[in-house]
């Protein structure tokens, strides 16, 4: 099968070991969508699938990528709301106003919700998840905690 230059010089940026398994796999995948000749194109491709990526297409909705970016965070439900919608913060306030704690100044469950509307406001977890590249993890996420004694 036939290289273009900008392929070759691809193919030479792997290792000289593995060169060899690279031409085959690209060749591989080149055959498979009907190519003749190896471009660019093919190895980046051969390149994305060997390292997990899904194959680069024109941008579309931004749902399909989002579930996929999503996926390994559907296992903890503490990272979603009541309607399935993912949230990538906790916030936890101080338990003073329930023990009664001798140095409590306020209520910080009032401190608490007021953070919590704002970061909705904000749109916090869907510019987290435009921000991170690839699969969100838990620790992607951001703990917020409000105290309210002296």
């Amino acid at each position: 099968m036939e290289w273009d230059k900008a392929a070759t010089l691809l193919l030479e940026k792997a290792p000289p070991f593995v060169q060899k398994i690279v031409r085959e796999k690209v060749e591989t995948l080149a055959r498979e969508r009907g190519k003749t000749i190896v471009t660019e194109a093919e190895v980046v491709a051969a390149r994305e699938s060997f390292m997990g990526k899904p194959a680069s297409q024109p941008a579309m909705a931004k749902q399909p990528d989002d579930n996929g970016k999503l996926s390994i965070l559907r296992k903890y439900p503490k990272y979603f709301d009541t309607e399935g919608n993912p949230v990538l913060y906790q916030v936890k306030s101080c338990r003073g106003a329930e023990v009664n704690c001798p140095f409590l100044i306020t209520d910080s469950g009032i401190l608490s919700d007021k953070l919590r509307n704002r970061l909705e406001e904000l749109h916090f977890t869907e510019k987290l998840i435009d921000k991170v590249e690839g699969q969100i993890l838990p620790h992607h996420s951001t703990p917020i905690a409000s105290v309210s004694n002296a």
